[in-house]
């Protein structure tokens, strides 16, 4: 793992999300029911807990994302941002969207906190997608693995997902065994 690629996403987001919030603070303390003594506490100091937390979560997100984007095959700088934008969008804001609305949030809270997660998560899929496409030029790779070239048999009376005979699809001058490689099942 590129661990000064995953650290430099986790910062873009981490420093994309400090903006994020001092821009719609206003509208996100009044979304999430907070005010600025409630922020400040007793002695009036903001706790740096929260901000340790998010650092954190950003490193544990761009891991992963970077550990699901070699899995995947996903080498350029243009999948990266595209693949980041969708996690973001379809799976970190959905999931935030679920917590609101079981805690009784507003919408708008839904709405702040979701485009900083899809935004966020694009932005470590573009920093992401950059270090690999450096990395992918001297080391490229098959996007697939030795052992889904194996070669299996089948009985060619066996039907496919759709009905068909394989024997149809991969034809065999086999007898009663049908070959046909093991990522097609």
């Amino acid at each position: 793992m590129d661990y000064l690629a995953v650290f430099l996403a986790a910062a873009a987001a981490y420093a994309f999300g400090a903006v994020w919030y001092m821009i719609l603070a206003k509208q996100w303390m009044k979304a999430a029911g907070l005010t600025e003594a409630m922020i400040r506490g007793a002695d009036g100091k903001q706790s740096p807990k929260p901000f340790i937390i998010s650092a954190i979560c950003m490193l544990l997100v761009a891991g992963m994302m970077r550990h699901i984007f070699a899995a995947s095959g996903i080498e350029t700088t243009g999948l990266g941002l595209m693949a980041g934008f969708g996690l973001g969008l379809f799976i970190a804001t959905p999931w935030i969207a679920t917590n609101n609305a079981f805690g009784m949030r507003p919408i708008a809270l839904t709405l702040i906190d979701g485009a900083y997660a899809s935004i966020g998560c694009a932005l470590m899929g573009l920093v992401l997608g950059l270090f690999w496409n450096k990395a992918a030029k001297s080391r490229r790779r098959p996007p697939f693995s030795e052992a889904s070239l194996r070669v299996v048999h089948q009985p060619a009376d066996r039907t496919d997902n759709w009905g068909g005979l394989r024997s149809d699809r991969f034809p065999c001058r086999c007898s009663k065994n049908q070959a046909r490689p093991v990522n097609q099942v």
